[in-house]
């Protein structure tokens, strides 16, 4: 999935993605939890995760936000938010669900965050590259991007040799 549209490109193939069927939808959310060690989605009851999964529409992203959403909250809070914005646009959504997890970062975090955003969007940011740049202290750098990766706001990639975030 992408978070920016392509379609001025000519050599991007490009295609639109149906929501997930539901038991789908409930074991990408329990790999998500797995993948970032939130037990308390990868142990809950498929059911629960059923209803957060139909109200975000079984769209991938949305559900790893929600994944990362309910390491820190019920899943009353997190239904009823996303309820409240279901007559709305789906940018309202996503606007949701990334502001509950910005909210809950610290000055560091966010400035990290920025810096990232700063990067190239397909050769995203090294680690070298943004101490380089002293957003954040070496001794913090990596709880921040650890938290910054729990809330799924950032994405790992590249190889053991060059870890990459975008």
């Amino acid at each position: 999935t992408s978070r920016e549209k392509w379609s001025q490109s000519s050599e991007i193939y490009q295609f639109t993605l149906k929501p997930m069927p539901p038991g789908d939808a409930v074991r990408l959310m329990k790999s998500f939890a797995d993948e970032r060690g939130i037990m308390r989605v990868k142990d809950a009851p498929a059911a629960d995760l059923l209803t957060l999964a139909d109200l975000v529409g079984g769209l991938p992203l949305a559900l790893r936000l929600v994944t990362g959403l309910l390491n820190y909250q019920d899943t009353s809070n997190v239904k009823s938010s996303i309820a409240n914005l279901s007559s709305k646009p789906v940018e309202d959504l996503f606007g949701y669900l990334f502001k509950t997890s910005i909210d809950k970062l610290s000055l560091s975090e966010k400035h990290l965050l920025i810096a990232i955003a700063q990067f190239d969007v397909e050769d995203g940011a090294t680690s070298t590259n943004l101490k380089r740049l002293h957003v954040v202290d070496d001794g913090i750098f990596e709880d921040n991007i650890a938290k910054l990766v729990k809330l799924s706001l950032l994405e790992v990639g590249g190889d053991i040799k060059e870890t990459r975030y975008y």
